[in-house]
């Protein structure tokens, strides 16, 4: 085995650094694979505790839009760190409108909370239904911690 070896130490330099990096590769794979968390959300959530939302809030988070003139229907949800409000309004609402109720939500939210959770906004014009092939329309907005605005999608 000796002599083979050294008759082909090319070969067996080759050989020994790919056996290496075979067993690299397979310990990374491992470690990424079995070592992660438990949580589905990794570690995004550390820290959660301390600007914890109460499950009241989204209520009356909830009710407070369903005040507002036009609005039908409004659901406020957490899922991870991201806020999600949903509204339905009247067609009588413009767009506009639609956003400045949108907006008025964040002067409800602590600072400490606008700073942690993200915002998504969800704002649907259900179509009328004696019109053929009618849709419903929807504006997406969202709100990352570290924006101070809500970046709405082409409207």
């Amino acid at each position: 085995m000796i002599d083979l070896i050294k008759k082909h130490k090319g070969l067996a330099i080759l050989s020994g650094l790919s056996l290496i990096l075979i067993i690299i590769m397979i310990a990374i794979f491992l470690s990424l694979y079995f070592g992660g968390s438990k949580n589905k959300y990794g570690n995004r959530l550390d820290g959660i505790e301390e600007v914890k939302i109460d499950n009241s809030f989204y209520d009356t988070l909830s009710a407070s839009l369903r005040e507002n003139e036009g609005v039908e229907e409004a659901k406020c949800r957490l899922q991870g760190k991201i806020i999600y409000v949903e509204l339905t309004l009247n067609n009588s609402v413009s767009k506009d409108k639609a956003k400045e109720i949108a907006r008025a939500t964040l002067e409800m939210f602590e600072e400490d909370k606008l700073a942690f959770y993200d915002l998504e906004y969800f704002l649907r014009w259900k179509a009328n239904e004696d019109e053929e092939n009618a849709v419903d329309t929807v504006i997406v907005g969202t709100k990352h911690p570290y924006i101070d605005d809500i970046s709405w999608t082409r409207s």
